[in-house]
């Protein structure tokens, strides 16, 4: 991208919008497996962002709470058009599954077998389209290195990211019942690559080398799914020395790079004090339907900022804040709000927390329009955590970025993401083989999305078709085996 121009002139604020709500609708597989659908239509398609500044959104989101997706399409959004632009972003890409949500919530009381069958096809036409996309990424991120010797050690980093993240999902589609020795969050991923890249860079001696490597498996075995250190202490105790050695490894830079300068916080002021006139405003509201709107909205605050970990992890977290606190009844929470969010596309963050908010203002009120406006709440409060801790992060990884040790760490993010889209594939085609247990067909849906990612990625690199026909095809395809088998 020219640098003279502007990055705004690009995409209208209309169609970032509805970009995004486009992106948002097909988003299932989670955060990550969005990653390169966000990159072909905002990075090569609309030429909206560089592939630079799109990198640096995806580093900040993987390493911050919240909803990935949400954040990154925020980031893009306050890029073009500042603290609006951000919000405009952010609600485009969330709104499509909060309201298919609260379309099922309100409309169902529960979902009919056959409505789940056809959703469960259409989701795994999209999986499959969405599979031609993360190889389309996984290719491209190997074609722009230079050099064979940089194209191995981009094939180690993939690999052992996609070993150290794949350990859940695999076990799952073995059907083996222990738990994996290895199965971390995104966030223990990029914390071990930072801190082998702080605290090595430009110093490699055996004894820092074997130190590095002590602290990184001690705490990949603490944040992992196995009986392996699972006391506490091992991942406090040694995330902390990686912490310190860290730090001090950046400040060794700083001190040989460029001078520190305050921190620019005009922009991050701007978008902080719009997000959280959102959630007053939101919360105003609330208060006409339920006089719980203002715990529901702080936990829901606090809930946000503690979801790492992905999906998974934030229905636990939403358990022991909404469920055992009693705004939310066990039945609704895992009857409900649980088999929806999982069944539909985008953040099950937002999702969620929308849905909770539903079912709060529906049994404060008794009807369904006090109920979304509840879920309102819930949504504003998603979208504000997420965006809100992004903006900050963001902020201070622009102060650093231009040190020498970052331009490291700018090499290794599209491997690492790799690595990631790996294990989503994983995931993707694991959800195929939980479809075909409930049918009783056990391999024909796993086969089908892998015949299905296939053909899209011959479509795709071979044939040149454009990114709706393939999808169109993915999904028709995968319609007609449903309603014919």
């Amino acid at each position: 991208m020219d640098n003279d121009q502007p990055t705004a002139a690009r995409l209208s604020r209309g169609k970032l919008g509805r970009l995004m709500a486009k992106i948002g609708l097909i988003g299932f597989g989670g955060g990550n497996a969005l990653i390169p659908v966000m990159q072909k239509e905002l990075v090569d398609e609309e030429k909206a962002v560089t592939a630079e500044e799109f990198d640096e959104d995806v580093v900040v989101a993987s390493i911050t709470p919240g909803a990935l997706p949400v954040e990154i399409a925020g980031g893009v959004g306050s890029r073009l058009y500042g603290a609006w632009g951000m919000l405009i972003g952010s609600v485009g890409m969330a709104l499509p599954g909060v309201l298919l949500v609260l379309l099922f919530l309100s409309t169902l009381s529960g979902l009919d077998k056959a409505m789940t069958r056809q959703i469960s096809f259409l989701t795994l036409g999209v999986s499959a389209y969405i599979i031609c996309l993360l190889m389309d990424y996984i290719v491209t991120t190997l074609r722009r290195l230079p050099t064979t010797a940089a194209m191995i050690q981009a094939w180690l980093v993939i690999g052992m990211v996609f070993f150290l993240t794949c350990g859940k999902t695999l076990y799952r589609f073995l059907s083996v019942t222990s738990p994996p020795l290895f199965a971390i969050a995104t966030v223990h991923v990029f914390a071990v690559a930072f801190f082998l890249i702080f605290f090595l860079h430009g110093r490699l001696n055996p004894w820092r080398m074997s130190l590095a490597a002590v602290l990184s498996i001690v705490y990949v075995l603490a944040v992992g799914k196995g009986a392996f250190l699972s006391v506490p202490a091992w991942f406090y105790v040694t995330g902390g020395i990686m912490f310190v050695l860290s730090a001090q490894g950046l400040a060794g830079s700083i001190s040989r790079g460029l001078s520190w300068r305050q921190v620019e916080l005009k922009d991050t002021k701007k978008e902080l004090v719009l997000l959280m006139a959102s959630v007053i405003i939101a919360c105003l509201v609330g208060l006409i339907v339920s006089s719980d709107t203002i715990a529901y909205g702080a936990r829901g605050l606090l809930s946000s900022v503690m979801s790492f970990g992905g999906g998974d992890a934030y229905l636990t977290v939403a358990d022991g804040l909404f469920v055992e606190t009693a705004l939310i009844t066990e039945d609704e929470f895992y009857g409900l709000v649980v088999p929806i969010v999982n069944l539909l596309p985008g953040s099950i963050l937002c999702k969620t927390l929308s849905a909770i908010g539903y079912f709060i203002g529906y049994d404060a009120s008794g009807a369904v329009l006090g109920g979304l406006t509840v879920a309102v709440v819930g949504f504003t409060m998603s979208i504000a955590a997420s965006c809100g801790v992004f903006s900050l992060v963001r902020c201070l990884y622009r102060e650093f970025q231009r040190l020498e040790i970052f331009q490291v760490v700018r090499l290794v993010i599209r491997p690492i993401v790799s690595g990631l889209l790996l294990t989503v594939a994983l995931a993707l085609i694991y959800q195929m083989r939980k479809l075909g247990l409930s049918e009783g067909t056990a391999w024909l849906p796993v086969g089908l999305i892998i015949l299905l990612s296939a053909l899209n990625s011959y479509l795709y690199f071979f044939r040149n078709l454009s990114n709706l026909k393939i999808l169109c095809f993915s999904v028709g395809v995968a319609m007609v085996v449903c309603n014919s088998w």
